[in-house]
């Protein structure tokens, strides 16, 4: 990414991701820095802060901040998945000119596009020697966005190209990918999930829909988003095996969910009065917790044990400012002198 604006359009569609630590970038080492090793509850945490003149791709550990990138070129890191000691994260960093979709292992980058488009990855999921990253890339001279995944950097076909896409969550179990996101039908954006690219629609294609994030359980696949109603307004909601369950009507959008046992968690925004401030939401079934901060978002959620773990930002005067809620207890990442963003959270 790109511009203030453009990093905006990402912040206020919510896509969600398992995320969080990064990986050592520009030499540094976690543990001279103050950061508690690697271990069970660790909270890592992926999202960027604005530097001098840029957006800084990072991450924090258990609160402490560590670089991705040197603040030459806008980058963002939007997912982060953490497997023994090796740490992933996906996102992009400006080329010469357009943004160019990456992962880093480790700190070090890789890139799934080559600079002559303009391409996000949104969400990463590693399942044994395979890494698996979805977003989106848009070509010219059209910039219509079409839905990308990649397994081990190499772009595996999810649709055709002749219509705007994308995704925004990937899942893996076994031999499975099941990736969220969207497809125009010519006139509406549907809801849809792939399933070793096979499409799967959510919604009929008469009103506006968006799949923002995908969790599987067994042999349930559940999908979180959001669906416009007649009077034009987003209702969050989420659907389990293809079948819409009873809507968010509290809610505008639905940004992730998260399954243990029979429990469905999920997190979402509310906008009550149209201009006014944003309220950020976590349910656990049909139990609502209003989060506290001023105009909130969340972005991604993370559950262990008792324990829930929801990454988003808040607004500080007029910064946005990272921030995690631990059982409804908010956690700033930054002092909020800067914008500053958290996409993506990841306990371990």
């Amino acid at each position: 990414m790109k511009s203030y604006i453009t990093f905006f359009r990402h912040f206020l569609f919510l896509i969600v991701v398992l995320g969080t630590l990064g990986l050592f970038s520009c030499g540094d080492d976690p543990e001279s820095n103050g950061a508690t090793p690697v271990g069970p509850g660790d909270v890592y945490i992926a999202g960027n802060e604005y530097g001098q003149t840029r957006f800084i791709a990072k991450y924090w550990k258990n609160g402490v901040p560590f670089d991705l990138s040197d603040g030459s070129k806008d980058a963002d890191a939007r997912s982060i998945f953490v497997v023994g000691t090796d740490v992933y994260l996906a996102g992009y960093e400006s080329g010469e000119s357009l943004p160019i979709a990456k992962y880093w292992k480790n700190g070090t980058p890789t890139d799934l596009t080559d600079g002559l488009t303009e391409a996000y990855a949104e969400s990463i999921f590693v399942s044994g020697n395979d890494v698996h990253v979805v977003g989106y890339e848009a070509s010219p001279p059209s910039y219509i966005s079409e839905a990308r995944y990649w397994k081990n950097g190499q772009r595996v076909e999810l649709t055709d190209g002749s219509r705007a896409s994308r995704a925004n969550s990937v899942f893996v179990v076994g031999n499975d990918v099941y990736v969220a996101g969207y497809e125009s039908n010519g006139t509406k954006l549907v809801a849809k999930y792939w399933k070793n690219g096979q499409s799967v629609s959510l919604t009929d294609g008469t009103t506006l829909a968006i799949a923002q994030s995908v969790f599987v359980s067994g042999n349930d696949v559940y999908v979180s988003g959001f669906e416009r109603n007649s009077s034009d307004e987003n209702v969050g909601k989420y659907w389990k095996n293809g079948v819409a369950a009873a809507p968010f009507t509290d809610a505008n959008g639905v940004s992730s969910v998260f399954i243990v046992g029979n429990d469905v968690h999920a997190t979402g925004t509310e906008q009550p009065v149209p201009g006014g401030d944003i309220v950020a939401k976590y349910w656990k079934n049909d139990e609502v917790t209003i989060l506290p901060g001023i105009s909130p978002t969340t972005e991604s959620l993370f559950v262990v044990g008792n324990d829930v773990y929801i990454a988003g930002s808040d607004r500080n005067a007029q910064m946005r400012r990272a921030v995690y809620w631990k059982n409804g207890n908010a956690i700033n990442l930054t002092d909020g002198t800067k914008d500053s963003f958290a996409h993506s959270v990841f306990v371990f």
